[in-house]
């Protein structure tokens, strides 16, 4: 069942509560198994093997923490007027001067004489003084997964703290109980924790950098509501700009929400005219600038003529009840008409094995027309008519290369449509209507023109002529 969205917002505005509880992961659904889960969070709450999980979390953190001290990092950091906040995804990033969300945005600063400094959440398993050692990039800081011993320690006693607080007066917020155990279990999640070090970590940072500006990812997650936080008591002056990357569904997003104190954007930076449009026309939002400043990561589109066979792409999203849904109902077609075929592409995160083992399936004994991929989405989206999804973002780049999209709708579990506002879509609910739009010659004139409109409105270009006259502008004002 989903939460009462009000519930969220009440929560996180509640006066009572301090900024640790603006750190809450689950108090920000952004994907759809936050909001829809089969199992709930909070039935093993109070069970041994959570109890133990939670020590060896802490354990953890104590263990990184007294290493932070024999590892100390020695890169100079430098003055800047602008901080990137940004992702460290891979080792081969550690000298790699593009970015995947910020593109060539350093580029264009630096040819424009504006300093710049980067400082990217390490996302791997290696230790960030390691990877700052190894970069050659003077002005590239790769994160701490960690703080010191004592600030870790503070972090707990703040969690203790906030939890003791929840506890007596969640009920002035809602009364349901599945939402307070939830609350209390996410309080001490990894989400969670990194939230509040951003807090503490960005400090140092700002400290040393002292920038003007700090610019980064605005996706609705709370390290996102900590870092403005920590840079507005540092200076209340600095402009904190979050550049909406991700693509933005409807006007319920994460990102169109405004909490009270010192936790918003003073401007929003989005890839496209369509997440402008509803950012604009919030009312949530009043007093935060946006504009469309296009998408930095965007490649360009080489239009060819493709011959294609009559089959259909599949594109699950990242969470394994969500891709067995749309893999047992492929399956089930596949089985049904032995003259449709199926290009079944996992997301990155999926485990295959896990997903036949959880499937009681043989993967020798699938059906001919059913092909796991191993080529790039573009390949497989150059190869298929259609393309079968729920809620993945992958879905846009397949319709910019002609595939008809197909939105496979299950009666018990919601989605969210990314091509909501697509109008040359069709719906399915069964094998049957699957088998009549696909065996269909021609089902719209004009298609791909379309699709591809549709697909600029989302991923705008980069406008950097525009970036330049934001920066010129609050830069004035900042002096």
């Amino acid at each position: 069942m989903r939460q009462n969205t009000n519930d969220y917002e009440k929560f996180l505005n509640y006066k009572k509560f301090t900024f640790i509880s603006k750190s809450i992961k689950f108090l920000y659904p952004i994907k759809i198994a936050d909001q829809f889960r089969p199992n709930p969070i909070y039935k093993n709450f109070l069970s041994l093997k959570t109890v133990f999980k939670i020590y060896q979390i802490f354990q953890r953190f104590l263990f990184n923490a007294i290493q932070n001290l024999f590892l100390q990092d020695k890169k100079k950091i430098k003055q800047s007027d602008i901080l990137i906040i940004s992702h460290f995804v891979r080792e081969q990033q550690v000298n790699m001067k593009g970015d995947f969300y910020f593109g060539d945005l350093t580029y264009f600063l630096k040819k424009k004489k504006i300093s710049y400094s980067k400082l990217l959440i390490n996302h791997t398993n290696f230790h960030s003084n390691y990877l700052n050692k190894n970069s050659r990039i003077s002005n590239n800081y790769i994160l701490e997964k960690n703080c010191n011993l004592f600030t870790e320690l503070k972090i707990f006693y703040l969690q203790i703290e906030e939890m003791l607080r929840i506890i007596l007066f969640h009920k002035n917020i809602s009364s349901n109980k599945s939402f307070f155990l939830s609350v209390i279990y996410s309080l001490f999640q990894h989400e969670t924790k990194f939230a509040i070090r951003m807090y503490f970590l960005l400090k140092k940072y700002l400290k040393a950098i002292n920038p003007k500006f700090v610019i980064f990812t605005h996706e609705g997650y709370p390290w996102e509501r900590l870092s403005i936080k920590s840079s507005k008591e540092f200076n209340k002056n600095i402009v904190c700009v979050g550049y909406q990357s991700s693509i933005l569904l409807n006007k319920d997003s994460q990102i169109n929400k405004k909490l009270n104190g010192d936790f918003n954007p003073d401007m929003i930076w989005t890839s496209g005219m369509f997440s402008e449009r509803i950012l604009k026309n919030s009312k949530k939002l009043k007093k935060i600038k946006v504009y469309n400043v296009g998408f930095f990561n965007k490649k360009k589109f080489k239009k060819e003529k493709i011959s294609k066979l009559k089959q259909c792409l599949v594109l699950p999203i990242g969470i394994y009840f969500e891709s067995e849904m749309l893999l047992k109902f492929t399956l089930e077609c596949a089985k049904l008409n032995k003259n449709l075929n199926f290009i079944w592409r996992l997301h990155p995160i999926i485990n295959k094995e896990r997903i036949f083992k959880n499937m009681k399936l043989n993967s020798d004994k699938l059906p001919h027309n059913i092909k796991f991929s191993n080529s790039t989405l573009t390949d497989d989206a150059k190869k298929c008519s259609h393309v079968l999804y729920r809620s993945s973002a992958a879905v846009l780049e397949a319709i910019k290369y002609g595939c008809y999209p197909l939105n496979y709708k299950d009666k018990k579990v919601n989605d969210f449509d990314i091509l909501k506002n697509f109008k040359t879509k069709k719906y399915v609910k069964s094998y049957k209507e699957l088998f009549k739009i696909m065996n269909k010659k021609n089902v719209v004139s004009n298609y791909e023109k379309l699709a591809y409109k549709y697909y600029k409105n989302i991923y705008g270009n980069v406008d950097f002529k525009k970036i330049f006259l934001i920066i010129k502008k609050k830069y004035e004002v900042c002096r």
